[in-house]
């Protein structure tokens, strides 16, 4: 998919994808867009960005405010879809509602 796509498609994962390909991390936007790509349901999609992003959770603080804000919004997009991994993303970030 192009940047044009995933804006329409997923604003906020589209600003994650295109910030860190400007610092430079184009392996990890390339890991995301083969995540979004190898998925054949929203549910497996919805895993394979979030297993990417849990991966590569050190370059969240490396992102802009509204870059983090991005990834948060995807997390949270991420961790609604299975409240397991919700709560244990929650202890391990120390977030809670």
């Amino acid at each position: 998919m192009t940047v044009d796509a995933y804006r329409t498609w997923w604003p906020e994962f589209a600003t994650v994808f295109v910030e860190l390909r400007a610092l430079g991390r184009q392996d990890i936007a390339d890991e995301l867009d083969r995540a979004v790509r190898g998925s054949a349901t929203s549910g497996e999609l919805l895993g394979n960005v979030g297993l990417v992003l849990r991966r590569q959770d050190v370059q969240r603080s490396r992102l802009s405010r509204d870059g983090r804000c991005a990834w948060d919004a995807v997390m949270r997009d991420v961790n609604r879809e299975n409240p397991l991994r919700r709560f244990a993303y929650r202890l391990r970030r120390l977030i809670w509602p």
